[in-house]
């Protein structure tokens, strides 16, 4: 090959890669950034430390001074020391359990904390995407109880846990079941809308967000294609939720790709990505646009052993903190959710009034 067409080929290959980049770019840049009141914004608590709901009456003075708008609460279950969430995919849900949360809760005073969501794990070693009756059934169940308690809805947690949960792994599922990518994208988006319509049908104006949307399988460019990547079905899946749900429902990309943000313009970035650019890869782009919402998680104690503040450098220090929770709640659409392994609100131990003070100055 001459040098003349070498250098043709070279820019050919430049010009293409461009085209292909500059929507993204274009859509990141003109997507407009939130311009919400802070009023609008809400901060949830979600943490180890976190109550089953059973427990809840147990801290009924230090609710009222909890520095939230709400929580996420699992459901203790004597199969499970995790909780309800985690048997979900796995057995019937024991209806009297449900009766008798309903008698208890169902006119609870919750004070502040006006925005409380249910957790719903997907865990179970054996799950296939061939029959999801006793999820979607259960999952009805989930949604009706969370509407009865005046939640407003579910965290969707879709992180896949080790070991062996990998429904959204197509190289995983394909090795025990062997099917085309297709066939599973079909059944993923397929589990996806009736899952969707069993829980608006029991809640209409439900809302759902997710530990790890649309955008974890695609993070930026150049991303793995779906069937390389362990996330690749949470994309049909979601998509299925998306298409299927009515206009009185609300999802929220919780993107827990945020937990260490620190800079605004990771933030910008970020909605403007959950927003708009990462639609550019969808099926059905302009539907993901006018439904998923930005929310962001920040997770206050990474990497800090067994207790205290990250004040040593395990995770935020205070000011890291106050910057990064700012953030979170000017770029999100609604909702910010604070994750916690080693620190209790609820027993309030170790934690500095100064860490409430930061709370609390942002929620007025």
């Amino acid at each position: 090959m001459r040098r003349e067409q070498i250098f043709y080929v070279l820019k050919l290959a430049i010009f293409t890669k461009v085209l292909l980049v500059l929507p993204f770019l274009l859509l990141l840049i003109v997507y407009p950034a939130p311009n919400n009141n802070r009023d609008q914004q809400r901060l949830i608590q979600w943490g180890h430390d976190t109550p089953f709901l059973q427990d809840i009456p147990n801290y009924s003075n230090q609710l009222a001074t909890l520095p939230f708008d709400g929580l996420i609460l699992d459901i203790e279950s004597p199969n499970d020391r995790r909780g309800l969430s985690w048997l979900l995919f796995r057995e019937p849900i024991d209806n009297e359990l449900l009766t008798t949360i309903r008698e208890e809760f169902t006119d609870y005073q919750w004070g502040d904390l006006t925005d409380n969501f249910l957790r719903v794990t997907i865990y179970n070693p054996d799950l296939t995407w061939d029959n999801w009756d006793i999820w979607t059934a259960n999952l009805a169940e989930i949604a009706s109880l969370a509407r009865d308690l005046g939640f407003v809805g579910i965290m969707f947690d879709t992180e896949q846990y080790p070991p062996n949960i990998d429904i959204f792994d197509y190289p995983a599922q394909n090795a025990d079941t062997p099917r085309s990518f297709d066939a599973y994208r079909n059944l993923a988006y397929q589990r996806g809308a009736e899952v969707m319509q069993a829980i608006q049908e029991r809640y209409p104006d439900i809302t759902i967000m997710y530990t790890l949307g649309i955008t974890h399988r695609i993070p930026w460019l150049n991303a793995p294609p779906l069937d390389e990547h362990r996330y690749g079905l949470l994309v049909p899946f979601i998509e299925g939720m998306i298409d299927a749900s009515e206009t009185s429902v609300t999802l929220i990309d919780g993107y827990e790709a945020s937990y260490l943000y620190l800079t605004e313009q990771e933030f910008l970035t970020s909605y403007k990505w959950i927003r708009g650019g990462v639609s550019l890869q969808l099926d059905d782009g302009q539907q993901y646009r006018n439904t998923m919402q930005a929310g962001f998680g920040l997770w206050l104690d990474p990497y800090c052993g067994d207790g205290g503040l990250p004040e040593d450098g395990c995770g935020f220090t205070q000011a890291e903190f106050r910057t990064a929770l700012s953030l979170a709640l000017q770029y999100s659409d609604r909702y910010v959710w604070l994750y916690s392994e080693h620190i209790d609100w609820f027993e309030n131990q170790g934690i500095p009034s100064s860490w409430w003070d930061t709370i609390n100055t942002f929620r007025q």
